[in-house]
């Protein structure tokens, strides 16, 4: 679900990603239970689905990091099980030298919002999901 919500969101949204308490939030409206930023990542890793994600900081509309399926050229780290790999972008490179410095700070970034059940950012506030996402989700479950 998490790879049709990515392909989807840029193609009926026209926007570039999600963030990851999005997607989180999106996946344990679907009965999955996720509680962290580490393990939407180990389930992406472990899904062995030959796709490549990339993560990459928005600052034009949200001023956070979003998973998406749009490839990006400079990639500062990947990380790679089985089939499936998620590239940092050069964007990322704030966050650590490696995998798990940047699921570190990704994890002090977010678990808080996942924590709270705050998946979507609307503005500045973190929140529930709005009618419209609520519907995107429903449709790409």
């Amino acid at each position: 679900m998490w790879l049709k919500l990515l392909e989807n969101w840029s193609l009926e949204e026209k926007r570039t990603g999600l963030t990851i308490p999005y997607i989180v939030g999106a996946l344990n409206k679907n009965d999955r239970k996720l509680n962290s930023v580490n393990e939407l990542f180990e389930l992406i890793l472990n899904s062995n689905i030959e796709t490549t994600i990339y993560l990459n900081y928005c600052d034009e509309f949200l001023g956070e990091y979003v998973l998406t399926t749009q490839k990006f050229i400079n990639i500062h780290h990947t990380e790679t099980k089985g089939k499936t790999s998620i590239s940092f972008s050069q964007s990322c490179e704030i966050l650590g030298k490696n995998y798990s410095e940047i699921l570190e700070k990704l994890s002090s970034r977010y678990n808080q919002h996942i924590e709270k059940s705050n998946y979507s950012k609307n503005g500045k506030d973190w929140g529930d999901f709005t009618e419209k996402e609520t519907q995107f989700i429903q449709k790409n479950a």
